[in-house]
């Protein structure tokens, strides 16, 4: 299932909002708060990542399920840190079934 941001405006009021929506489902009108019909409307391209680029940010508290990507930012391969993470992740997998097993 895929999904998409698109950009609506109302032709009424002049209001703009963005509306997650499903591709499949091709929504080209919404409803607006004031009550007039929005269209969808041409929008700038948006991406949610940028490739290629680490930095190191603050050293607030991380959820526990949050990656630590320090180690890309001191300029450790993806390869490698991938290859670390699956064997945290297999690791703490084995102790959690040895918990329950004992």
């Amino acid at each position: 299932m895929s999904f998409a941001y698109w950009d609506f405006q109302c032709e009424s009021c002049g209001a703009e909002f963005e509306s997650l929506e499903r591709r499949s489902e091709n929504v080209r009108e919404k409803p607006c708060e004031c009550g007039g019909v929005a269209k969808r409307c041409l929008s700038a391209v948006r991406s949610m990542t940028v490739w290629g680029a680490a930095e190191r940010g603050t050293s607030q508290e991380r959820p526990p399920w949050a990656l630590d990507t320090r180690p890309l930012a001191d300029g450790v391969s993806e390869g490698e840190w991938r290859k670390t993470n699956r064997k945290k992740a297999a690791d703490q997998r084995y102790s959690q079934v040895k918990q329950l097993v004992s």
